[in-house]
């Protein structure tokens, strides 16, 4: 167990894809809950598998300099 708890948003995969999903929300007006649903919906649906792999596959590059700053924030 680490000594010590992430600071990095960058260890997380699905924090990742929601930026992703929001930044798309953001490109038209959304006026109901109802329509914020469904536009989540949409936006998740057209997520790829593809996408999904390439994130998990960059994990080690920031998992080892999350490690060589000790834990600390990193870019």
């Amino acid at each position: 167990m680490l000594e010590w708890p992430s600071n990095s948003q960058d260890l997380s995969v699905i924090e990742e894809i929601w930026s992703i999903i929001d930044k798309r929300l953001a490109l038209k007006s959304i006026n109901t809950k109802e329509e914020l649903e469904k536009r989540l919906q949409e936006e998740w649906d057209v997520i790829s598998i593809r996408l999904c792999q390439a994130l998990v596959d960059s994990m080690p590059q920031p998992i080892e300099k999350c490690l060589k700053g000790k834990g600390g924030h990193f870019t």
